[in-house]
């Protein structure tokens, strides 16, 4: 055989086996499960500080390999009579870790405390608890979540493949901002310049499930004081009755139209 036929053809079997190496590395790549990593901290815990680096870490550096963290920074209110208020705390955080103390079958809820998935609570500041909690929890099958920002702030929601094994899903909505910073005058943080990451602004009950989809429109109403470059709203599904969350997303404000 010509020695140019040969090159010709050594030359196509080299690239088919490029092509070929290129697919296989593709679809060796792990797909990413979203998980909710929740931490209730509030600026006037000295506990606490260290907990609001590690969900700063967790969000940052997306350490197991085949979960997509959605961290949500949840201020509680029941510190804010020791001296320093929490300018992001709430009732309604403080009452939806109640719910989750009741869940769990704690003694009495406690800060700084971290729930993965809505399945695994910890002390907030356990780096290994909470990578071994995020490994187990991207291994569950979750439903799809699909968000559109159409014009006018208006968020579409589409929801499939919901486990039929979920009696009781609702669908939840959450605003939350980054980059966000206090300098503490009081309390047992005093001094301390905190930084804070995932900050639930809000968190709202969009409905409940019926059957294994959902759809839905929602109206997005963003403070003026929000910082929208830091913004992301997220949605998820959570079990009402175990807790467990079934799925989530989230999307950047930035996109919106």
């Amino acid at each position: 055989m010509p020695r140019f036929w040969l090159f010709t053809i050594l030359l196509i079997i080299g690239i088919a086996a490029l092509g070929t190496l290129k697919r296989t590395s593709a679809s060796a790549t792990p797909k990413r499960t979203p998980v909710i990593v929740e931490l209730f901290t509030s600026e006037g815990c000295s506990s606490c500080p260290p907990a609001d680096a590690l969900l700063k870490k967790l969000e940052e550096t997306q350490p197991v390999p085949n979960a997509d963290i959605i961290v949500l920074g949840q201020h509680v209110d029941y510190w804010n009579h020791l001296g320093w208020t929490d300018r992001f705390s709430s009732k309604e955080l403080t009452e939806r870790q109640r719910q989750y103390g009741d869940s769990f079958n704690l003694d009495s809820v406690y800060t700084p405390q971290m729930i993965v998935d809505g399945k695994t609570e910890f002390n907030g500041a356990d780096d290994s608890a909470a990578r071994t909690a995020l490994a187990a929890a991207a291994n569950k099958p979750k439903a799809n979540i699909a968000l559109t920002l159409a014009p006018d702030q208006i968020l579409e929601i589409n929801i499939d493949s919901i486990p039929v094994s979920a009696k009781n899903a609702q669908v939840l909505l959450a605003i939350t901002e980054s980059n966000l910073q206090s300098s503490i005058k009081r309390g047992e943080n005093d001094g301390r310049t905190l930084t804070h990451t995932g900050v639930v602004r809000e968190l709202r009950l969009l409905g409940p499930i019926e059957g294994t989809t959902f759809t839905a429109e929602s109206k997005l109403k963003l403070h003026p004081d929000w910082k929208r470059p830091d913004l992301h709203v997220i949605v998820f599904v959570q079990d009402a009755k175990t807790r467990q969350i079934l799925g989530a997303t989230l999307v950047p404000l930035t996109q919106t139209r």
